[in-house]
């Protein structure tokens, strides 16, 4: 296995929340000095970004954000602006709004939808804005990102939840919960901190979900491939837990009413 390859599979092994495999493959690349002898500048970037994401895997997310803002840093100054753009995002998503006015101005510079989409997901984080950043986690996956539309869905969620929006971030939170799961099962900085409050499993907040877009206790029950019965249960403990008493009420929180 060569070090470009070892490199991704610390980080994407990283980004699912398994810790000690990470930082075991991020230690065997180390090993190998393989980025030495490939040069240095050329793949310094890639190992601070596989770097970062063990750290943040371990909990160590300040020092997370200081290796990706280094990196950033030495890219700019290789005047390298499209790893710049990738290291500000990755610091974004793991909760650094400090990076807004770098991206901002790198926005008009980089062509492609990532540096644009970065830098509103930045602004948004320090502004505390859910709709702007939930706008920013749509953009992400319209271009494929669905890692970084994750963490920016679980971002509106924690920015809805200290505005008393407690529908809506239980609505953020759920697309976050999608994305993630799209993703394999990712395990970020992001998603723990902008997971849900309430107190319901990922199927109760599923199943609400698709009731408020109007689907009858049948139809979601044909679209999840369980009984009637089953989907009967699961709102009703989601009622219990959530102290309504009806399924209308259950929409109306989903829905931020």
């Amino acid at each position: 296995m060569n070090g470009f390859t070892r490199s991704w599979l610390a980080t994407v092994t990283a980004m699912s929340g398994d810790a000690p495999d990470a930082r075991r493959e991020f230690t065997a690349l180390t090993a190998l000095n393989w980025f030495e002898r490939e040069g240095a500048c050329e793949w310094d970037a890639e190992k601070s970004i596989a770097q970062a994401w063990v750290c943040a895997s371990e909990g160590a997310v300040s020092q997370a954000v200081s290796i990706t803002r280094d990196a950033a840093a030495r890219e700019h100054e290789r005047g390298r602006p499209a790893w710049e753009v990738l290291l500000l995002q990755t610091a974004t998503q793991f909760g650094d709004p400090t990076t807004a006015h770098r991206l901002a101005e790198l926005a008009g510079r980089v062509q492609g939808p990532r540096a644009p989409t970065a830098a509103a997901h930045a602004a948004a984080l320090a502004a505390g804005d859910g709709d702007a950043l939930l706008e920013a986690s749509r953009r992400y996956e319209r271009f494929g990102d669905r890692l970084a539309a994750a963490d920016a869905a679980a971002h509106a969620a924690d920015a809805y939840r200290c505005a008393g929006k407690h529908g809506s971030a239980l609505a953020a939170s759920a697309t976050a919960q999608r994305l993630a799961d799209e993703c394999g099962g990712a395990d970020t900085p992001a998603l723990r901190t902008g997971g849900p409050s309430l107190s319901i499993t990922r199927r109760q907040r599923e199943i609400i979900s698709l009731a408020a877009q109007g689907l009858s206790n049948k139809q979601i029950a044909e679209h999840l491939i369980m009984s009637v019965r089953s989907v009967e249960g699961h709102l009703f403990r989601a009622c219990q837990r959530l102290g309504v008493n009806s399924r209308e009420q259950l929409v109306a929180i989903l829905d931020g009413n």
